[in-house]
């Protein structure tokens, strides 16, 4: 049983007192991105409990430095690049061969 779009939450808890942040979740979005964290970096992250019903992942709690816990000022403005013809045509054209080198797949 899948966990309800308003049911789901991250809650971030650490002390003054200790360098550990607690990162519980119910979000599987932020499941799957911590888990990566999880997986890259063995050292600073790793899962302390992960909460089962009827057999599938319902959330888990993680535990990280607590320097690795940051807030931002305020958000991007939203804009993306605005490219020039010349631009976009030398963008193309490094894609095109980093395809050819096989750097990069068409998947």
């Amino acid at each position: 049983m899948r966990t309800l779009i308003n049911e789901r939450e991250v809650v971030i808890q650490f002390n003054t007192d200790t360098d550990v942040a607690s990162v519980y979740t119910s979000d599987y979005s932020y499941i799957t991105r911590l888990d990566k964290l999880v997986k890259n970096n063995p050292g600073e992250w790793s899962v302390t409990d992960v909460a089962y019903h009827d057999g599938d992942v319902v959330s888990k709690t993680y535990k990280c430095p607590k320097k690795l816990i940051s807030f931002r000022g305020k958000t991007s403005s939203g804009r993306s690049r605005e490219y020039t013809e010349e631009e976009k045509r030398a963008i193309g054209e490094r894609l095109k061969n980093a395809r050819k080198k096989g750097s990069l797949s068409n998947e």
